[in-house]
């Protein structure tokens, strides 16, 4: 495990890919939990239980578009569910100290950001394209409308009881079963030997390097916690 020392040094982009390209689905599904707002809710049994599921929903979900649709680009697959693809205003790809890289709005619009893409794009990578991470972003986005329309996928109707009163109980979604399954899904339909989870990262890193390098080391810090 590469050591975590030294931190406000700004890590080489190659060697962040290198570092987290490795990690399992399982891994980066822990990782989500970590920074899920219900994170104090879940239980040891019930998050793995979750995780599981949910890294078993993107699988099925992909496995089912690929038989649907065979051979069919990123980009076609979502067309052929009726999505509108756009770009993302300027002024819409930040938010205070968050960036936007996509978003999904029901009921079928996708918004991809350009900036953070064509920085990310500069740094003539290959697997970094501007295509590529533009179809990772879309098969991602497919999942969140696909999982909206189905009430049935495990992300929908897997819910947590946040809390009982008497014979009244709410319970709810966790948003990092989603996240999770989107990653998986967009995966599988690119091909890909590593979790897109990393690309969070790449992306802050082409827009900024010390983000990422924060983000980087919280990421080998959690992972020496639970290792």
């Amino acid at each position: 495990m590469p050591q975590t020392s030294n931190k406000a040094k700004i890590v080489p982009l190659e060697q962040i890919a290198h570092d987290l390209k490795g990690l399992s689905d399982e891994t980066w599904g822990r990782y989500a939990f970590s920074r899920d707002l219900l994170k104090e809710k879940i239980d040891e049994k019930t998050m793995l239980e979750l995780i599981h599921g949910s890294i078993q929903a993107g699988e099925e979900a992909a496995k089912k578009i690929q038989i649907q649709y065979p051979n069919f680009a990123v980009p076609e697959v979502v067309a052929a569910h009726g999505v509108r693809v756009e770009k993302m205003k300027a002024e819409d790809e930040r938010i205070g100290n968050r960036i936007m890289f996509a978003l999904y709005t029901p009921p079928d619009l996708v918004q991809l950001a350009s900036a953070p893409i064509e920085k990310l794009g500069a740094f003539d990578l290959p697997w970094l394209a501007k295509e590529k991470v533009e179809n990772l972003m879309l098969g991602h986005e497919l999942f969140h409308h696909i999982e909206t329309h189905d009430p049935e996928i495990f992300t929908q109707k897997t819910k947590i009881t946040l809390w009982k009163v008497l014979f009244y109980s709410y319970r709810t979604n966790v948003r990092a079963t989603s996240e999770i399954a989107a990653m998986v899904f967009t995966k599988i339909l690119n091909d890909l030997d590593y979790s897109p989870f990393m690309l969070d990262i790449l992306l802050f890193y082409a827009y900024e390097p010390e983000t990422a390098t924060t983000m980087y080391y919280e990421v080998l810090d959690f992972l020496n916690e639970n290792s």
